[in-house]
């Protein structure tokens, strides 16, 4: 339209001016005409309507100020400089869109024509407002349609009649394994990727499932199914194909599809969990079967423990109040005396059974907790033994020390637990062996400031069999637990032993065979000491160099007592029977250098120690300087034996190193000052213990009980102490600023004034004075916590009760150490009987 108005125009020009301009008054085109100015000189009446302004308004004004659009406004804006100097506009022969108002879009043309000689340019506009605004929606909707194929993670394409791909989504492609959409375009795409089963069996067209949507009009949907990559490799898919229709017509398909793989391994997995759940809730059946068999198990185990428990309270009580009855009753000194021994022992059983019972309530309630102290192991491993000597020799069982040299003296640790652990094992030891041996041994390697220590305490008795070794750790269990056991004891001892070395950083096993023995062992891991502490291992100028012959059938004893000696600086040998060792003395003899000290076993097979003394004594070139004889319990007869003989010393198994030693330089001192003289008496550990000789202490008793002020007083005055009594804490408190006293024991709950407050007004006065008495505690408290309240307090020690009179003695022993007094006697209360009365040797 705009071309053929172009050239009609200039034809018109001169004849029919009028007739055009009626013309363009006719158009449906909104047209406007400018001179070379840029003035707007013809506006025609559709052109008003369109751009909503009067014709007299609109002729006039600048044409710029018509157009809406800026870029179009600076573009016309620069083309009327040429327009104005050639006489032709740049724009003519151009049609474009403009945006001539918000609400007003239009297509554009210009055209150049004269009028009487002046060059005019005519714009013809048309509304293509609502056309713009429809491609615009149009343009949006595929946008969005682009950007929703685009984003599902979803593969999307479109198949024709034959099945070859029309479209695809971008996920398509990515998931069959190609680089973008247009690949796919032509190919068919069940050749492409779903000609096969994961099997590779091969899928035919006729029976393909996608297929079925254009052949049949119907949607399908298929979950079992996989589709092929690029790459040849497969992927289980979930697709959904749906037919395209066209004027009623089916032109093809869009088949949408899912990686399923995540979903096939969760199933798998949940398949799998499924059989799992199900193994777990039949293994859990049986486990709660098991476990109710346990329940009843344990059930009739508590009841046997209980009815054990009845048993091992009621007998000891029994045998307490039985021989008390008796003892009141005789009139016989040494009858009630062998009456009230018994009691004695059997209040002991009693007492040890409810320290048992105390212990395991406090592992029930996790109380049970450790001290950590600064002490001796070496000496209370020794002292441990010792108290299983007596026991061990009346039954004819050799009792072994073994304790490595690499031992330290000085640990910090609980040595009250590691006692208690130690105690219960050889116990038991002793309880089930009824002929051979048993043995301590103690080895130990250090990390850093941490001994690790592995004790094992063997025996020759009945051992455990197999299926019961894991039950004797367990409380309320035995290996035999019924009422008709042979062995007696609560069955506790090893639970509360396997928990204390567990709070001790260790464990326990048991190697046993039956008939043969066991060897229970447990760890341990103490501190190092800070302290200082000379070593036991330092030798005595008076037994560098002394010759020294051990005689003992036990590989154990020999080699523990050869390295002891030679860490003294002696030079031990040693035998293992009566022959070899007068064939070593006879040989040294020989050879100028004989032995000095021969230390033998008593009770050895074939030649015993009285036998081999004997002989050694007899025969002068032989004769050493002193003989030691040691043995596993004294017997009735020993002292005449050792008269006999000419034996020089007498100890008991096991042995301290400290009594050893002791003994050795009285051996060798008493010997070399002896001279033609009568021969010495007979050495023994009691001997040496008496040589101190007695120390009159005064001690000042607090105690309301008037049973316990008996005992007490009693106990303290056979050892030689002078003891005032105090009723509570106000009358010690009163005998202590009037009198002067060594020690003082003091009840901690009595009436007027406790034994707390009694100790700190006499702290209180003593900071006066400057002056400092040993306090020790007496009390029935022995919870955790009672024995920190009472060193709190103000006091140096503590005892708890019943009172043993051995712990009350070395508490009074260690408190006047400290304070730096001379120690105390330390003669046992077992009394060494004359040997003209032929009693046996005890320690």
């Amino acid at each position: 339209m705009f071309a053929s108005l172009k050239r009609f125009l200039p034809r018109a020009h001169k004849q029919q001016t009028e007739q055009v301009h009626d013309l363009l008054e006719l158009t449906s085109d909104g047209i406007v005409v400018f001179d070379k100015r840029g003035i707007v000189v013809r506006v025609n009446a559709r052109a008003e309507r369109m751009l909503d302004r009067r014709r007299q308004d609109l002729i006039g004004q600048a044409f710029s100020t018509l157009i809406a659009d800026e870029v179009e406004r600076t573009r016309f804006t620069q083309h009327m400089p040429v327009f104005r100097a050639t006489g032709k506009h740049p724009l003519v022969g151009q049609s474009r869109e403009m945006s001539v108002s918000e609400n007003l879009i239009v297509d554009v043309a210009f055209a150049q024509y004269s009028d009487k000689g002046k060059p005019l340019v005519a714009m013809f506009h048309r509304d293509v407002t609502d056309r713009r605004h429809t491609a615009d929606r149009l343009h949006q909707r595929e946008q969005q349609l682009e950007l929703l194929l685009s984003s599902t993670a979803e593969g999307i394409y479109g198949i024709d009649m034959q099945g070859n791909c029309t479209f695809a989504n971008r996920a398509c492609a990515r998931l069959l394994g190609y680089d973008n959409e247009s690949e796919l375009l032509g190919l068919n795409m069940h050749d492409c990727c779903h000609y096969s089963q994961e099997d590779l069996v091969p899928t035919p067209k006729e029976d393909c499932a996608i297929y079925q949507a254009f052949r049949e009009g119907v949607r399908v949907h298929r979950d079992v199914e996989v589709f092929w990559r690029k790459s040849r490799t497969c992927f289980p898919v979930e697709y959904w194909s749906y037919p395209v229709h066209a004027q009623s017509a089916v032109i093809g398909a869009v088949v949408t599809f899912l990686d399923i793989s995540d979903r096939r391994t969760a199933e798998h997995a949940l398949t799998r969990y499924h059989a799992e759940l199900e193994r777990r809730v039949e293994e859990r059946t049986v486990e709660l079967l098991a476990a109710k068999e346990a329940a009843e198990a344990a059930n009739l185990a508590k009841s046997q423990f209980l009815a054990n428990m009845s048993h091992e309270i009621r007998t000891p009580m029994n045998g307490v109040m039985g021989m008390i009855d008796l003892a009141m009753e005789s009139t016989d000194r040494s009858e009630r005396q062998e009456f009230l021994t018994m009691a004695r022992a059997s209040a002991e059983s009693l007492l040890s059974t409810i320290n048992e019972i105390l212990d395991f309530s406090k592992i029930e309630a996790d109380k049970l907790e450790l001290e950590f102290i600064d002490f001796d192991l070496r000496d209370s491993l020794e002292e441990t033994i010792r108290t299983f000597a007596l026991q061990a020799g009346e039954n004819g069982i050799e009792l072994i020390s073994d304790i490595s040299p690499d031992i330290p003296a000085l640990v910090h640790g609980d040595p009250g637990r590691l006692r208690q652990v130690i105690t219960n094992l050889l116990g038991n030891a002793l309880k089930f062996t009824e002929h051979g041996e048993i043995a301590l041994c103690a080895d130990c390697n250090w990390e850093g400031d941490r001994v690790h220590l592995h004790f094992t305490v063997r025996d020759t008795g009945i051992g455990i069999p197999e299926e019961k070794r894991d039950l004797i750790f367990k409380p309320f269990s035995q290996a035999d637990s019924s009422t008709t056991r042979k062995y007696g004891g609560t069955g506790l001892g090893l639970t509360i032993s396997t928990r204390l070395v567990h709070l001790m950083g260790g464990r326990m096993w048991v190697e046993s065979e039956v008939g043969k023995g066991s060897a229970f062992h447990f760890t341990a891991d103490l501190g190092r000491s800070h302290s200082v502490v000379v070593s036991r291992g330092t030798a005595d100028s008076s037994l560098i160099g002394v010759t020294a012959l051990i005689v003992d059938q036990h590989e154990v004893n020999r080699r523990m007592l050869t390295e002891t000696l030679r860490r003294w600086g002696m030079m031990a040998s040693a035998a293992s029977n009566g022959l070899e060792a007068l064939a070593l003395l006879r040989a040294a003899a020989s050879a100028g250098v004989p032995f000095r000290l021969l230390i033998t076993d008593s009770g050895m097979a074939g030649m015993d120690g009285f036998a081999l003394a004997g002989e050694a004594v007899a025969e002068t070139a032989l004769a050493p300087l002193g003989v030691v004889i040691l043995t596993s319990g004294g017997r009735r007869g020993d002292a005449a034996r050792c008269r006999e003989a000419g034996v020089t010393a007498y100890l008991t198994k096991p042995l301290r190193s400290s009594d050893l030693k002791a003994m050795l330089l009285n051996v060798l001192s008493s010997r070399t000052q002896e001279g033609g003289a009568e021969p010495s008496p007979l050495l023994t550990r009691y001997s040496l213990a008496t040589e101190t000789g007695p120390r009159n202490l005064r001690i000042l008793l607090a105690e309301d009980n008037a049973i316990n002020q008996k005992i007490a007083r009693s106990v303290l005055e056979k050892r030689g102490y002078s003891v005032t009594l105090a009723m509570n804490g106000r009358q010690a408190l009163e005998q202590w600023e009037q009198h002067s006293f060594d020690v003082i024991l003091m009840d901690v709950q009595m009436p007027e004034m406790d034994g707390f407050e009694a100790t700190g007004l006499i702290r209180q006065r003593e900071r006066i004075s400057g002056q400092h008495i040993p306090i020790i505690a007496l009390t029935a408290h022995a919870l955790k916590g009672d024995e920190e309240r009472c060193l709190s307090a103000g006091m140096d020690s503590y005892v708890t009760k019943p009172i043993q009179p051995q712990q009350l003695f070395q508490a009074i022993e260690s408190v006047l150490a400290k304070r730096g007094k001379r120690r105390p006697d330390v003669r046992l209360e077992q009394r060494f009987l004359k040997e003209e009365q032929d009693a046996p040797f005890t320690q």
